[in-house]
């Protein structure tokens, strides 16, 4: 991908890719009434990402932008779902215009929030095993929203942890929605 050789070709393809992904976008506003758009592309491994930041920048992010300004349009909202120890290239999801990242539990949630929030939302994990007893899955989620509500108010963190235990995602609703309130 990165040789120079082929960068031209690397360059075709992925126009060819945004082409399609603008298809699939429109329809999926028009015919589904999406307000979201939840876009796929791993770059990292459990060790570090696929690429360096420079190469991100120079393949990557003047097609993604395309997409996202695409997006953005139609008045839709981009979360990029990308795997992997991803956290050095954020400046180049934020440079695409991506709305929302939820990095992997691999990543330093603390450090990123501290140097990119404001800058692009966050989803956080939360470490909670699902069979944890009630008390602590509610204190968790009251833990989440007082550290992390409205710190930064341009872009918020949100949960990104589809799988929680029950009692936590309720603290996470209740207590977010007196701290909305106030």
């Amino acid at each position: 991908m990165i040789d120079d050789e082929v960068e031209d070709a690397v360059h075709d393809f992925f126009a060819e890719c945004v082409k399609i992904y603008k298809k699939m976008i429109k329809h999926y506003q028009v015919d589904f009434n999406a307000d979201v758009i939840y876009f796929h592309d791993d770059w990292g491994t459990s060790q570090n990402s696929f690429f360096s930041l420079e190469a991100c920048r120079n393949l990557i992010v003047p097609h993604l932008k395309d997409v996202v300004d695409y997006a953005h349009e139609l008045g839709l909202f981009v979360e990029l779902h990308s795997c992997g120890k991803s956290g050095k290239l954020v400046p180049a999801m934020i440079e695409a215009g991506v709305d929302a990242w939820t990095p992997q539990e691999i990543n330093d949630f603390g450090s990123l929030y501290k140097q990119f929030g404001g800058k692009i939302m966050l989803g956080a994990y939360h470490q909670v095993p699902i069979d944890v007893d009630e008390a602590a899955a509610i204190e968790t989620g009251r833990e989440f929203v007082k550290k992390y509500a409205g710190a930064i108010p341009e872009k918020p963190v949100f949960s990104g942890d589809y799988a929680i235990h029950i009692k936590t995602r309720e603290a996470l609703y209740e207590e977010s929605r007196k701290y909305l309130s106030e």
